[in-house]
């Protein structure tokens, strides 16, 4: 996974400085938005491989950035957080095209591993 460029959209300050630092850390390209408009004008095409993004049950913003996520060409590969895991947002965020939905709280080696999953497919 080497290289890979990895946009985080993450708006709780302690969990996104922790991606950060733990992704910078293992040799990954790495930017944080702190708002779902930061990050809109972060997806461009080209730029981001992958975007892990945290979406919660009353986030319909979220979604609407992940429709826009898979209009882009190449689309990156989409990671959704939440900590809801049996939402139906969750469920209507695969539909759409995230690559993979992960339950918060979760740990660095589960994010690679989904990370490592997300590429392959």
């Amino acid at each position: 996974m080497g290289r890979l460029r990895i946009l985080l959209i993450e708006d709780d300050p302690e969990t996104g400085d922790w991606l950060l630092d733990e992704l910078r850390r293992m040799g990954f390209v790495v930017a944080l938005a702190t708002t779902e408009r930061e990050g809109r004008g972060l997806v461009q095409p080209g730029v981001v491989d992958v975007v892990v993004s945290d979406i919660e049950p009353h986030d319909f913003a979220g979604l609407d950035l992940l429709r826009e996520i898979q209009r882009v060409t190449p689309a990156p590969r989409t990671i959704v957080t939440t900590s809801s895991a049996a939402h139906p947002i969750a469920l209507e965020a695969i539909r759409l095209g995230a690559s993979a939905v992960l339950h918060k709280p979760f740990g660095i080696k589960h994010l690679l591993t989904i990370l490592a999953r997300s590429l392959e497919n």
